[in-house]
């Protein structure tokens, strides 16, 4: 009923930052940290606080900084007190890897791995003690790249970097333990970017929200995928159109850890810049309604009606 009842409106309309686009955005301490982004090829390395509560913006001057921030098209997360942000593009794809200190403004690069390629438009999200990043678009040491399915793993306490695949070649080079991998034979994502990674639940849980790939890379994707990172299985929980879009926000929203909806919001689809909120429920038992700018979506005819495995139920 919340989602239902929700309501757009303008904040933080006094002393924006600069405009531009793909950065990153996170929340921590009930205010949303804005960092990088790109503007008429300017890339930006500065840090942005929103508080809510206050309504008001304001530059956080970094106590120190390195010329190789800038940057956009990248990942961040937020661990404990902390934002980690992964890779990117300057206008180079990048696989470097740091550390900002919310309380004490600070930069601190982090550990890499030399089997990472340099990447930008994947996803990254935090479940537990680990990040986990997921797809984009890698470029190799001989000017080579596309679009990759891999699905890697950075353990925070540990500071290390797993492959957790999804190539056979995984076994043999970056796990000691096969348990430790994606399980084979299975169905997965097809690579793609940049479509949307979210975790939550009880059981931990990615989610990827569609993204664009194919042999154009141009393809959008109209798929709901659930990566089950203990059982280190994939599920495809659902297809529909609403969902084929690239550059879109996503988040979840809900109370606790077992009920959770995706929110889903704009991108780009068929020529065209979207400006639809949809949402669906996620949740790990039950079934669940997609609605569209907070309205229950009509009934669809037969052929328009996916078939759906899983939690996520769209009518």
């Amino acid at each position: 009923e919340l989602l239902l009842e929700a309501k757009w409106e303008v904040v933080g309309s006094s002393s924006p930052p600069p405009a531009r686009q793909a950065h990153t955005a996170v929340v921590y301490d009930d205010a949303m940290y804005v960092f990088g982004g790109e503007r008429s090829a300017y890339e930006y390395s500065d840090v942005w606080k929103y508080e809510f509560e206050a309504d008001e913006w304001a530059f956080q001057a970094p106590v120190n900084s390195s010329a190789e921030l800038g940057r956009h098209d990248h990942s961040a997360v937020v661990y404990q007190d902390a934002m980690y942000v992964y890779g990117g593009r300057s206008p180079a794809p990048r696989d470097d890897f740091w550390k900002y200190d919310f309380k004490t403004k600070t930069w601190v690069p982090m550990p890499t791995s030399d089997l990472m390629h340099p990447r930008f438009g994947h996803g990254a999200a935090v479940s537990g003690d680990s990040m986990y990043v997921y797809g984009g678009y890698v470029s190799t040491e001989q000017g080579e790249g596309g679009l990759t399915d891999e699905i890697w793993e950075f353990n925070f306490e540990e500071e290390e970097w797993t492959k957790l695949g999804p190539r056979m070649e995984n076994f043999e080079r970056t796990v000691e333990d096969p348990a430790d991998a994606i399980v084979f034979p299975q169905a997965i994502p097809s690579p793609r970017f940049p479509g949307q990674v979210l975790s939550t639940g009880m059981e931990p849980a990615l989610y990827v929200v569609g993204g664009v790939g194919g042999e154009s890379m141009m393809e959008e994707l109209p798929e709901l995928w659930k990566f089950d990172i203990e059982a280190k299985e994939w599920t495809l929980l659902a297809e529909h159109p609403l969902l084929a879009r690239s550059d879109g926000a996503a988040a979840l929203v809900g109370k606790g850890d077992f009920y959770k909806h995706v929110m889903l919001y704009g991108g780009h689809a068929h020529g065209k810049f979207l400006d639809d909120l949809v949402t669906m429920f996620v949740g790990e038992t039950g079934t669940g309604d997609m609605h569209m700018d907070g309205e229950e979506m009509p009934e669809m005819s037969g052929e328009q009606t996916p078939e759906m495995s899983g939690p996520a139920m769209m009518e």
